[in-house]
């Protein structure tokens, strides 16, 4: 179920002058017309950062796909196989608070089967696999420059003819930004917030418990947050965002076309102290998609591992069904970033009929 806070319907005033209606029109909740492989990227960026990224691209089939490297969850991409076609627009996505670049496949995978291609980086010392509670103020401050240099990395990649991704994306002049959680708040810092370390910590002296006054202190003085915001990411879809209170008074009125979604039962940000006021500092167009019975890791794949967070019960819990929230998601989600990334109106037109429906759905 989703319900409808509040939404400014697409129009054009942030797309791009030129409609790229050249695609052929594929409704954002049908399969998708290609299949999807992934490839794991390994470098050393300019700031002396080793990172790791997935990326996820178009291919003509996928007749055997092969479970993900580290933590062996399996999707529907294959390995490595040739690209159909080239010049795929770029989506980044940046995971959660100890999550891991796969923790979102049901949307990374969709977004390449719909013709794009999609970079996810981790971010050391903050994944499932090397979380080191010590490191996050560093990590709060490099995140979006990990996001910044996969795509940068992407891009050198397919415009120096790298044996797999060689010729896969479009110039990257122009890109869409996605995350979840942690993920949500790098979103808005990479696609226009204005981050604010003294408004942050002034914030938590007044109320210290919220999100990230817990390593606000860690902060040192005159800290700037890496490569954000990124005049290239010109949409914005974060799922389950927190921190608001780190871009100050005014600095999320700058941010990029955005898709926000939450969870009413959501108790990690939840909907009052963190979604809602978010939501209202987001400069016109912009969306709120809040989903009935969705916990904070209704967002992710996390349940593909095990039963580790609430949100796996699903309806024997009293929680969104999974499927239906990943559904939803996803078919959103594509559809706002044809609209503001390739300035698409059909999916505009998508986007209202989609949404007239969902809020027509009861209550799980």
């Amino acid at each position: 179920m989703l319900f409808l806070l509040a939404c400014t319907s697409p129009d054009d005033s942030a797309a791009p002058e030129d409609t790229a209606t050249d695609w052929e029109f594929v409704a954002p909740d049908e399969e998708g017309p290609y299949g999807v492989s992934a490839t794991t990227m390994k470098w050393t960026d300019a700031r002396g950062q080793d990172l790791v990224a997935e990326v996820w691209y178009p291919v003509d089939a996928c007749d055997e796909p092969e479970p993900y490297p580290e933590i062996t969850i399996e999707g529907e991409a294959c390995r490595d196989l040739a690209p159909s076609g080239g010049g795929r627009p770029i989506v980044a996505f940046s995971h959660g608070f100890a999550g891991i670049r796969y923790q979102s496949i049901f949307l990374t995978e969709a977004l390449a089967r719909h013709g794009f291609v999609v970079v996810a980086p981790d971010h050391p010392h903050n994944t499932f696999l090397d979380l080191d509670m010590d490191a996050s103020a560093e990590v709060a401050l490099r995140r979006p420059g990990d996001v910044v240099s996969s795509v940068d990395e992407l891009l050198r990649r397919s415009e120096e003819g790298d044996p797999i991704l060689g010729g896969v994306a479009d110039d990257g002049a122009r890109y869409a930004m996605t995350g979840h959680s942690f993920g949500g708040w790098t979103t808005l810092a990479v696609a226009g917030g204005v981050t604010d370390i003294d408004a942050l910590r002034a914030w938590c002296k007044k109320d210290p418990e919220n999100d990230l006054c817990s390593f606000a202190d860690g902060f040192p003085e005159g800290a700037e947050v890496e490569g954000a915001p990124d005049p290239r990411a010109v949409v914005a879809v974060p799922m389950a965002p927190g921190g608001w209170y780190s871009f100050g008074d005014a600095g999320l009125a700058t941010v990029a076309p955005t898709l926000q979604f939450a969870g009413d039962r959501d108790s990690v940000e939840t909907l009052d102290e963190e979604a809602r006021p978010l939501y209202d500092r987001l400069p016109a167009p912009k969306a709120f998609a809040l989903l009935a019975g969705a916990e904070h890791y209704a967002f992710s794949d996390i349940c593909l591992i095990g039963d580790l967070v609430p949100d796996c019960e699903e309806e024997a819990g009293g929680y969104i069904d999974l499927d239906t929230a990943h559904a939803i998601v996803r078919e959103l989600t594509i559809a706002w970033i044809q609209v503001y990334l390739r300035g698409d109106d059909r999916y505009a037109e998508w986007i209202a009929d989609r949404w007239d429906a969902l809020t027509l759905e009861s209550s799980p």
